[in-house]
This record gives C-alpha cells, structure tokens and sequence, in this order.
C-alpha cells in the first residue's frame, strides 16, 4: 500500500491488520459494464466502474454486470447454479427459494449494526434468463440513499428468494432499518430466505477451523481472489475516506470484493446442495461426512446420516479425537432412542476399539446393562474397566472428576449386587424404594439418579413399569407441566412419581423460549440450539443473558403432591462447545464454572444445573415422604 494511503487511514485511527495488504492494478476481466457519465468520479484513472442513474428519487452509482451461462466461478459454472433442487431444500429446511433467488451483499459504514449503520454498496445478482445479472448500488454520498433502496426494490421485485451469508444476523436486518429510516416499506426483503452462514457452520464445523466466506473460498470452493481484493475491516474507513476526499481509488476495490462476495454465495449455494443431495460425487473429508450426516439427521433422513457418520469414522484420514467422539456418541444414541439395543451395542463396541482410552462407551454398557438388562454384574465390570481407562489419564481434574462419577457408580452397584436373593432378585426391594420419573429422556434419568443417589432410589422410566406417557405440557407454566406429568404417572403406575419441567429463558428474546423450549424449533436438539443461535446473531455479548430454570414435581399413589424449584444464570455462547449434555447445554455458558453446560463433567454438572438445585430441595422433602 502506498505511504499517502497509509497516511489516511492512520489520520482515521487505522493503525492494525494492513502488513499484509497490496496495491493491484484493476482487473477488468470478469464481464462488461456500463461506463461512468462525464463529469462523475470517472474522469481519472482511477474512476469508479459502471455510472450515474437518474431517477424521479434523485441519482446513485451503478455498476451492472451480466455473467452468461458458460462463465465458471470456483469449481463450477453458472449454469449449474441456476436454481437448486427441491430435496437439496428440504435437507436444509429452508422454503422454496423459487426459479430466481437473489443473492445479496452488502458493505456497511460499521460491523456492529444498528440504526446507524449505511449499507453504502449493495450487490444483488439475480437470474436473468440464462445470465446471472449482478447490481452493484452504489450512494457515492449519504443523500442517494433513498434512490438506491428504491432500485434495489425494483431488482428485488424480479426474484423469488433470497440467498446471503449472515444475512440473518447483518444484511437483512441493517437493510430493513434504513428501509424503515427513509420511511420506505421493507417488503421487497420479505422473501424465503436462506442464509448459508447456519448452512456452513453445520456442513464445516468439524472440518475447518473458520467458516468465513472467504475461507469456504480457498479451502472448498476453488476461488482465488488476485489482490486488488482487501480485508472487509478495512472497508468502513476506505468509504470513510472516500466521502473526505472523493478519490475512488479504493473504493474499486471494494467493488471488487463485494462483487466476488455475491459470485460465491451462487457457486456456494450450488456446492452444498451437491454436496447433501450427492456426496458420493464429491471426495469428502471424513470432517464434512460428519456435516453431511448432522444435515441429513435434522431432517429426519436418520439411515442416511448413520451412514454419513459411519463413511468419516471408517476413513483412513482420522477424524479429530473430540469429533470421533462426538460421532461415535450420536451414531449410539440414535439406536438407543429407538430401542434398538443389539446395534447400539455394536456401535459401543466398536468405538470402544477404535478409541482405546475412550470411557464413554463403556458409561454407555454399564447403564444399558444395570437399567435394561439388569445385568449388575456386567454393569460393574463395565464401570471397572472404565475405572481402569481412567487411571492411564493424565493427572488433573478431569481424572478426578470422572474418577469420583466412576467410583459411586461402582459403590452403588455393589450395594445393589449384595441384596440379590438366589433368583436374582433384589430382596430387600420395597415398593418405598421405587419411583418412576416422567420421561423417556435416558440422560435426564442419569442426572436424577446421581442426584437423589443418597437415598438409594431405584428410578424407573415409564416404559420399565409398562405404562405410557402420552402427557401432553399443555400447561402455561412448568409448574402446571410438571404437575400434570407426575399426576398422571402415579395414577397410572401406583408408585410415587417424579416430574420436572424445565426451560431456557433469553434476556433478548423477552424469556422465549421459556416453557416452550422443547418446542422451539422442530427437529432434534442441534436443530434447536442452532435457531436459537441464529435468533441471536447479531446480538451483543452483554445482551445475551439467560437461565435454566427447573420445576420438579412430586406426586404419590394418594394425590399429595410436593414441588420445589432451581435456577442456573448464564449467558448463550456464540458457538456451541461440549459433548456432554443435552438440550440447549452446548450454548448455555455458565460464568462461575468458565464453561458451557455440555463442556461440565457429570460430577461439576451435578453441583451447579437448575435440575441439581430443585433436587437438592427436593432430596430433603423425597426422605421424610418415602420414609412415611
């Protein structure tokens, strides 16, 4: 970068991340474009692309490009990227985009939104018969702002979807405001809309380690950007500087980025529904046949996706241990949910060899065999040799934590071995010792288990006493939910029966999804917590507060009924992080243990979460009741 520039952008408080940057001449290779109008910022060298249009509301720059159908972008050619196939939608749960999405971009005066914030230059590409058409608006100040939105009204008007990259959480929402701001109807923006941000952070998260557009370009996509291109920090002080000075040098430049920054949201969209609809195609990382396996579980294609997992764990490139593991945990759980213990234990087996220090699997076996099977003495040797993988771990927490989970498992199974009578039965079991819990949740069993372990409950689900649990949480509050489990689960079994009911409250979403948590998006618990995240792009760290809180509820054979209830603060993490938990867990960062709930080991989990908390009053209250 030449020293005058260097000298300006330090006068405007840049002063880091320019080591790197290099001038280039333009280059004009990609595709016609209209001419400046004399007497605009074209007369020198260094003029701006495209030129003046007038209308009723006043003038704006334009840059207009047609790229025909032969073109090629990446690894694929534009004629590929004409539409996308229904099923590649559907896979990624996004509406019909329709015959002419368009694929929008913008450059802002700030990275932090808010109304404030001018989107000075937005690129729309929209199908055009078999050329796709891009737009480059430009407000060479801020007064052409409300002729530009109303051309970019009209672009819009020709498409039928929208397609962006954090379009959710940045570009739509700053557009919407300045729409709103020049007293404009933000309509045109109210399209299906799908933002490949959500997309990439599911397909790559186990395979890059940012899912950046520009790094999908290098590292997926096969695009290599020349260097008149720039970082998009800088971008805001280049127009900055522009609106002082009127030299349009740099702002070509930014012309060029955003142009390529349209270009490959149509080259992206068009590799990953290849990629969902047909990864046979493609030579995939053992990390994307992960992505493609947690696409096609939240849509509900389980077969496809257990197929998808079981191709990168059986790569001869290994996957990262923490993914393998992840992996291998969600392939069991799958046949777990459904019952299916025979290849659930196969699974467990067999992660048990390919990860010799793994302890998870043998976790796993040893509440299969003491809960299911009711086999103690496999549940003990299970746990023993769990103990006996641990014990080669290095020394730290971590060993300690799951040393001590480990060693009261084994205490409590020994207890339960020697009361076994000559048939196998427990024989000082009496119907006081039991108590079924209202869920079919396995992991919240676990939790409840370990949490009332002093009073040496033997907790059932319903499926283990032969009753259903067609209680549907119609309640307002988790109070009435859990009230109205539990009753209907100790009238129907005869035993004393625990519910709870619990719920994310987020500060910015005024306490949603509250009650309705378990309902917040349709799907599975990724598909969830990944809404949730999106929801929320965008939003502030300070802003982004939340709780678990936990109502249980218990209720005997005779109708008495007791309730307690927890409340665990935090705040929602950017990105999820731990592979313990379930729910909401991987998101919700808990400040005093510095972690997400999934990244806590069970014992850490156990002291701190809204269940421990109403649990621990409820311990109290479980004693005198079932003593009496």
């Amino acid at each position: 970068m030449d020293e005058t520039l260097l000298r300006r952008l330090r006068k405007l408080g840049v002063v880091q991340g320019l080591g790197g940057l290099k001038p280039s001449p333009v280059d004009e290779r990609i595709g016609p474009e209209t001419r400046p109008t004399q007497g605009e910022p074209g007369a020198s060298s260094g003029a701006l692309p495209g030129g003046v249009v007038q209308t009723p509301h006043g003038p704006f720059w334009l840059l207009r490009r047609s790229y025909p159908a032969d073109v090629v972008h990446g690894r694929h050619v534009f004629r590929e990227l004409n539409g996308v196939d229904e099923t590649a939608l559907a896979l990624l749960q996004v509406p019909d985009l329709g015959l002419r999405p368009a694929f929008l971009d913008t450059e802002t005066t700030g990275l932090a939104g808010g109304a404030g914030t001018l989107a000075f230059l937005v690129g729309a590409g929209v199908w055009q018969g078999d050329e796709l058409v891009l737009h480059l608006i430009f407000m060479r100040t801020p007064e052409e702002e409300f002729a530009a939105l109303n051309y970019l009204s009209e672009v819009l008007d020709a498409a039928t979807g929208l397609v962006t990259f954090n379009g959710r959480g940045f570009d739509v929402p700053i557009l919407e405001s300045r729409y709103i701001l020049n007293r404009l109807p933000p309509t045109p923006l109210a399209l299906p809309h799908l933002d490949l941000l959500t997309v990439a952070r599911r397909l790559w998260r186990d395979h890059l380690p940012s899912r950046r557009l520009g790094v999908l370009e290098t590292e997926i996509l096969g695009i290599k950007r020349t260097e008149q291109d720039l970082d998009s920090g800088l971008i805001p002080y280049l127009y900055r500087e522009y609106l002082e000075t009127r030299d349009p040098t740099e702002m070509r430049r930014v012309f060029y980025h955003n142009e390529i920054d349209v270009l490959s949201l149509a080259t992206l969209m068009a590799h990953v529904a290849e990629m969902v609809t047909a990864p046979e195609a493609l030579s995939l990382a053992p990390g994307e046949w992960v992505g493609v396996g947690r696409i096609l579980d939240q849509a509900g294609r389980e077969g496809e996706a257990l197929a998808a997992w079981r191709r990168a764990l059986d790569d001869p490139a290994p996957l990262d241990e923490a993914c393998a593991a992840r992996t291998w945990a969600e392939m069991g759980l799958r046949h777990k949910r459904r019952g299916d213990w025979d290849r659930a234990l196969a699974i467990w087996d067999a992660w048990m060899t390919a990860d010799p220090a793994a302890i998870e699997p043998l976790e796993e076996k040893a509440k299969y065999f003491e809960w299911t099977a009711r086999r103690l003495d496999v549940a003990l040797a299970c746990t023993e040799a769990a103990l006996h993988r641990v014990a080669g771990w290095p020394a730290g927490a971590r060993r300690r934590d799951t040393q001590a989970a480990l060693e009261h498992r084994a205490r409590r199974l020994r207890r339960r071995l020697a009361r076994l009578d000559e048939d196998g039965e427990e024989a000082d079991m009496v119907e006081g010792t039991r108590l079924v819990l209202a869920t079919h949740n396995r992991g919240k069993r676990r939790e409840w288990q370990a949490l009332l372990e002093e009073l040496d409950l033997t907790i059932l689900l319903p499926e283990e006493v032969g009753v259903a649990l067609p209680v549907e949480e119609t309640g307002s509050t988790y109070l009435d939910n859990a009230l109205l489990k539990a009753r209907a689960l100790a009238e129907a079994s005869g035993l004393p029966a625990l519910a709870d009911d619990s719920g994310l409250e987020v500060d910015a979403l005024d306490g949603a999804p509250g009650v309705r948590s378990a309902r917040f998006q349709p799907g599975s618990d990724e598909v969830r917590y990944v809404a949730l995240l999106t929801a929320l792009e965008g939003v502030a760290p300070e802003a982004r507060g939340a709780r678990f809180r936990c109502v249980a509820a218990l209720v005997l054979p005779d109708g008495r009924s007791f309730t307690t209830e927890g409340v665990c603060e935090g705040v929602i993490a950017d990105v999820p992080s731990g592979a313990e938990g379930f729910g909401y867990d991987p998101v919700f960062y808990v400040p005093e243990a510095g972690a997400t709930m999934a990244a806590l080991s069970f014992e850490e989990k156990n002291r701190i979460s809204h269940r421990a908390r109403a649990a621990q009053a409820m311990r109290a209250m479980l004693a005198g009741v079932l003593n009496h």
